[in-house]
């Protein structure tokens, strides 16, 4: 595991005598101190459930939507839909009852349940999650969906830096974000340049907000995507590593510096793995490896 700067440390420390400090993009933990040991602390995949009212089916929304509420009380973001990313919920008619399937992201069933007339959605819910939980506890490097190099590269003609640039909804937000990956990738020993005129192995980030969620009394949520790509010297695309996950919106409105620096902690593995494909990357002494 990598280290943490003391930097980083001193503002981890400074949010955390204001209380826990939320870490939507950590895998493991409670993400926002209030006793969800899963919820929002997914990686790579927009981890929402995405329930799909079955077809030829009486009260189908109504189904739907008692699923849905049914996956909130088991910590476990879901909306109602018929196309999205991530986990989907589809059902067909089986004698009195439905027959619920669990897409992963890849689009595999990883769990069926049949729901009899008689069975309330939580008993669903119940036995869906922990196959759900199971799946997105797959390793940070599956998770990240690191897409592979299209070529093998060639190593340059000497030692390169890297350069962060990020494009968000908001110049204030990509600066933050920029600073904050930075400063993730600098924990690895990567030397990091702003100098625009110096030849350097760039990471290109991309922040997207999606549409809010609102469901029941739930909290708001917005679906939050960063997509890192990584450019050698020659704009040849090495490889990508994507984050998705849903988040308080709150989070985005009055604490974007702490998800931040969430989003650049979790994405600096996954980065590492392609930027380890470069030969050449410019390091600072005192540490083997990255």
């Amino acid at each position: 595991m990598r280290g943490v700067r003391p930097s980083v440390l001193i503002l981890l420390t400074g949010l955390s005598a204001c209380g826990d400090v939320p870490r939507p993009f950590d895998h493991t933990g409670d993400a926002y101190g209030q006793g969800w040991s899963r919820q929002l602390t997914r990686l790579a995949t927009a981890d929402a459930v995405t329930v799909e009212p079955p077809s030829d089916w009486p009260d189908a929304g109504a189904e739907a939507a008692a699923l849905v509420q049914a996956l909130h009380a088991q910590e476990t973001p879901a909306r109602i839909g018929t196309s999205g990313h991530g986990y989907r919920l589809t059902a067909v008619p089986q004698g009195d009852g439905l027959r619920w399937s669990l897409t992963e992201p890849g689009g595999a069933v990883i769990s069926t349940f049949l729901q009899r007339r008689s069975v309330p959605a939580e008993a669903v819910a119940a036995a869906l999650v922990p196959a759900l939980d199971a799946d997105r506890d797959r390793p940070l490097e599956l998770r990240m969906k690191v897409g592979a190099a299209p070529a093998p590269v060639q190593a340059p003609a000497e030692v390169r830096p890297v350069r962060v640039t990020v494009a968000a909804p908001q110049s204030q937000q990509a600066e933050i974000l920029r600073n904050a990956m930075e400063s993730a990738l600098k924990q690895t020993r990567v030397e990091v340049t702003r100098e625009a005129g110096t030849p350097a192995v760039e990471v290109r980030g991309t922040l997207s907000l999606g549409a809010l969620q609102q469901s029941g009394g739930a909290e708001a949520l917005v679906p939050v995507a960063v997509v890192w790509t990584v450019v050698d010297a020659a704009g040849q695309d090495v490889g990508t590593a994507r984050q998705e996950n849903p988040v308080p919106k709150r989070l985005i409105e009055t604490s974007f510096p702490m998800l931040a620096v969430a989003i650049a902690q979790a994405g600096a593995g996954g980065l590492g793995d392609v930027l380890d494909r470069i030969p050449g990357i410019a390091r600072r002494a005192g540490v083997e490896g990255r």
